[in-house]
């Protein structure tokens, strides 16, 4: 018999390219991952700071008072205010923008009419370049 072309294992060579197909393989999947990290760390993420609230001023116009932080590593852009309360309701434009790092305490005008006096905290929207960014605002002075 000849032993000649008998297997016995994996050879040498062979187990020196799959090793090498792996550490290729290893390196193409972390390039990916950080690649995708990087595309998602440069944009915008807003947060709410504080507490807001909606206030009537001596001028007889409603405000809404909000502080804004962006935290992520791209410039973000507020493009309106929507607050809704009970049987009320009021919307804003705007175009704000907030560098990464920093934060903007905002007084939105919300025209001359505070919700109803049953109604001490409202439902508010931030529609920004990041998305939708939903909070609660307390309702104060009603002088």
């Amino acid at each position: 018999m000849n032993n000649r072309y008998k297997n016995e294992g994996i050879s040498g060579i062979s187990l020196i390219l799959v090793l090498i197909a792996v550490i290729v393989t290893g390196v193409l999947v972390a390039m990916y991952i950080l690649h995708v990290v990087n595309i998602f760390s440069k944009k915008p993420m807003l947060i709410i700071e504080g507490t807001p609230v909606i206030a009537k001023e001596p001028d007889n116009r409603v405000y809404l008072y909000v502080t804004v932080r962006n935290i992520g590593k791209g410039s973000g852009t507020i493009h309106g205010v929507t607050v809704v309360g009970d049987g009320w309701s009021a919307s804003t434009e705007l175009n704000v923008t907030i560098e990464p790092g920093a934060s903007i305490s905002l007084k939105i005008n919300l025209g001359s009419t505070l919700p109803p006096s049953n109604v001490s905290e409202v439902e508010c929207v931030l529609r920004t370049n990041a998305g939708e960014l939903k909070f609660k605002a307390s309702v104060l002075g009603r002088g």
